[in-house]
């Protein structure tokens, strides 16, 4: 048998001792909840902890997972429409696409959409939105040593076994307190936050879990002052 064989077996067998010893010395059915105990210690207003941090649990991935994804793709994201119409008259340049999502924007009725105070912290928002971007996120927040907050969030239909949604949108914002708007990729502006009762793989049903966004919602300017 080739010397590199012979290798790659040995390295095999060590490999699979070692896990076979980790997973004993912490019990099998123990080690989602030690992974759960390092996001409990996280500081979520320090990137540099959040990025050895580990990034995903299995209970959230997997409940993730189960969450009905809406078609937010055809629902528009909150636009910015004062500061639109302030480069408008100052003659800036407005793509035609914005100019006629302005003419929309003044069309749409928001009076029917109920503001809930029934919502996941900026902690909570941080946490989830990393378990589902994973080390992406993780280096942007490094990158621009930023932390996420949320705004007004407003009530959702819930679907199926779920027991609360909501709307909310969601900002970057730097050590100086500087507004980064979503900052950029994979973070858009608007989620869904969702808990879940009698869900399996459900532990806490009051964690909040992430998913689209499943309305239109107004630009949150007390979220995104300058």
């Amino acid at each position: 048998m080739p010397k590199f064989f012979k290798k790659l077996m040995w390295v095999t067998l060590i490999c699979a001792v070692m896990a076979l010893a980790l997973g004993y010395y912490l019990g099998f059915k123990r080690v989602p909840q030690h992974v759960e105990s390092l996001w409990n210690e996280l500081s979520w207003d320090s990137p540099q902890k959040l990025y050895r941090a580990v990034t995903s649990r299995p209970s959230n991935e997997e409940a993730a997972s189960a969450v009905t994804e809406a078609a937010s793709a055809t629902i528009a994201l909150p636009t910015d429409l004062l500061m639109w119409e302030a480069t408008e008259k100052s003659g800036g340049y407005v793509p035609d696409d914005i100019k006629a999502e302005l003419v929309r924007l003044k069309k749409v009725d928001f009076s029917k959409l109920v503001v809930t105070q029934d919502k996941p912290t900026s902690k909570e928002v941080q946490q989830t939105l990393t378990q589902r971007y994973g080390e992406e996120l993780i280096n942007l927040l490094k990158e621009n040593k930023a932390t996420l907050k949320v705004g007004r969030c407003f009530s959702a239909p819930v679907i199926d076994d779920e027991t609360a949604r909501v709307t909310c949108m969601v900002s970057g914002f730097n050590a100086k307190g500087e507004n980064l708007g979503n900052i950029s990729r994979p973070l858009t502006t608007a989620y869904d936050f969702v808990q879940f009762k009698n869900k399996a793989n459900v532990q806490n049903p009051n964690e909040w879990y992430v998913t689209d966004h499943s309305q239109e919602i107004p630009f949150d300017y007390a979220l995104n002052k300058r």
